[in-house]
């Protein structure tokens, strides 16, 4: 009589070993330390926002005035500062100063004088008219987003200051250079998320931006894993922490919850 047919090898060895039970109770184990994998995870990234939280300063300022309004070294040094809501104010950020990155959200009319260092050297605007920053040290990165209302200019001491400025939805986006006399205006309406840097020539050119797989501009990763290919221009550390930011994004996603609280920290330090 003809005998079955077997299947030999090490894990039908192993499959003989384990009964149903057992491996149903490890099924349980497991996805027990993903959840509390999930927990500790969440444990942590609420502990860098806390810790984030603690180095932002909220600025908001209502009552319009011709004069400026100077940020202190005591409450500012070390920390990101975030001017949200303030109409018709002037800010002034002394030499001296080294501040995070700096924020200007739903404010109107605002003129900001940033005579400080920009310790990430990012700047961001969003949903705002009549934004004026003049910047003394130089700034890698500019995001500028729904700005659609009004004006927004940057204006830098020197050329070699500007890095990049990605705007989208921001028509009356203008760049200006202190000592020229006229600002050049490079925003534009719509959906399309564009970046402008400056050429070799001296000339401001503006591309789209194109996003990866990992949503990551993909004309800059080369830039990221190749440093020494902005020689001569300003560094972006922002560059360093969106592609931080992505990579635990993508940990988060594979379930690696230990390795994207690397990720995050690396992104907000």
């Amino acid at each position: 009589q003809a005998s079955a047919p077997s299947r030999s090898g090490p894990a039908a060895f192993e499959r003989s070993l384990v009964s149903p039970s057992f491996a149903k109770a490890m099924a349980q184990q497991s996805a027990a330390g993903v959840v509390f994998e999930a927990l500790c995870f969440e444990a942590g990234l609420a502990a860098i926002i806390m810790q984030q939280a603690a180095r932002e300063l909220r600025l908001s300022d209502t009552r319009a005035s011709d004069e400026p309004i100077e940020v202190s070294v005591g409450d500012a040094d070390g920390k990101a500062v975030r001017i949200q809501g303030s109409v018709g104010v002037t800010y002034r950020f002394p030499k001296g100063l080294t501040i995070l990155k700096l924020f200007i959200e739903k404010s109107h009319d605002v003129k900001v004088e940033l005579g400080c260092r920009l310790k990430t050297s990012f700047l961001e605007v969003s949903h705002c008219s009549g934004i004026e920053v003049r910047a003394q040290e130089p700034v890698a990165t500019v995001q500028a987003d729904e700005c659609a209302s009004g004006p927004v200019r940057i204006a830098y001491s020197e050329t070699e200051h500007l890095g990049r400025l990605f705007h989208q939805n921001c028509p009356a986006l203008e760049v200006a250079f202190l000592g020229q006399r006229e600002a050049k205006r490079i925003g534009v309406g719509g959906r399309r998320q564009l970046v402008t840097s400056m050429t070799a020539a001296g000339e401001l050119r503006s591309e789209e931006v194109i996003r990866g797989e990992t949503e990551y501009p993909a004309q800059f990763t080369a830039a990221v894993r190749a440093p020494n290919a902005m020689a001569g221009r300003v560094a972006d550390p922002q560059l360093d922490s969106e592609t931080s930011r992505t990579l635990g994004d993508e940990a988060v996603r594979a379930n690696d919850f230990a390795q994207a609280l690397v990720h995050y920290t690396e992104a907000v330090e």
